[in-house]
């Protein structure tokens, strides 16, 4: 099982990256939309989106590395991939 040794470090990383991608595009959006006009609740509902694609992300991620480190890379590369595409999926499409 040494093959998925890479790709369960690249997904790992690339999940990292999701996860933490939401919270910056949240501090991102609070600081550019600063105006009286502007309300504090339409920023969050504007990010919030890209909060909850990011805390799916997380828990998958840590899943993942808790799979990693019990040597289980198969389920390291399912879980990542899976955390991938939920982030994909909530981040383009599903508007809460």
């Amino acid at each position: 099982m040494h093959k998925l040794e890479w790709p369960c470090r690249i997904l790992l990383l690339i999940n990292c990256l999701f996860a933490l991608s939401g919270y910056i595009t949240f501090i991102q959006t609070e600081y550019q939309l600063v105006s009286p006009v502007i309300p504090p609740s339409t920023i969050v509902q504007i990010a919030k989106h890209a909060v909850y694609a990011s805390l799916i992300c997380g828990i998958l991620f840590l899943i993942a590395l808790c799979f990693y480190f019990y040597q289980k890379q198969m389920l390291t590369v399912i879980i990542s991939s899976m955390a991938i595409i939920s982030y994909y999926i909530f981040s383009n499409y599903i508007a809460l």
